[in-house]
């Protein structure tokens, strides 16, 4: 059975002021199956919201692959 949520080295930069980005997720690989429960914890700035932006397709990754059942 494939997994309900699969990320395959996910990476996310937002553009910075200056022409250079600023890198926010970094080849993140992560599986959750049906029926899982998972918590994502972290300080302020480690990317929690980015990561759900990504899994709600409000952010689309700037390299990888996001798969949602």
């Amino acid at each position: 059975m494939a997994a309900l949520i699969e990320l395959e080295e996910l990476r996310f930069a937002y553009a910075a002021t200056d022409r250079a980005t600023q890198p926010a997720l970094s080849d993140v690989t992560l599986q959750i199956e049906t029926g899982e429960y998972v918590a994502i914890i972290g300080a302020n700035g480690s990317g929690k919201s980015t990561l759900a932006r990504h899994l709600n397709a409000l952010l689309l990754p700037t390299s990888g692959v996001v798969r949602i059942a």
